[in-house]
């Protein structure tokens, strides 16, 4: 992780991100396509590019009330697809 942030994920440097009415828009500049995240991939994001994942993943729980498991292959599934579309890039110990 990121030591001086503590923070597990990070937008790719490509990728501009502005919050809008309680969701996220992103917009990949490198090729040119935007995504849009509801209220909750919202709230995932911005607790992963601010805690370590652990702490993201016990935070959202006490959001939502959702199983643990649930909640953990949810958050993971979002994660590999914003990391496969180039949006988010993990930040390596």
């Amino acid at each position: 992780m990121d030591t001086s942030t503590g923070a597990a994920y990070a937008f790719a440097d490509s990728v501009l991100h502005n919050l809008v009415q309680g969701e996220t828009v992103l917009l990949d500049l490198v090729n040119e396509r935007y995504f849009g995240l509801d209220a909750v991939g919202t709230a995932i994001v911005t607790r992963l590019t601010q805690q370590p994942f652990e702490d993201a993943l016990r935070d959202l729980a006490l959001d939502y009330e959702v199983d643990a498991a649930v909640l953990r292959h949810d958050v993971h599934q979002l994660l590999a697809s914003l990391v496969e579309a180039g949006l988010l890039k993990r930040l390596d110990a």
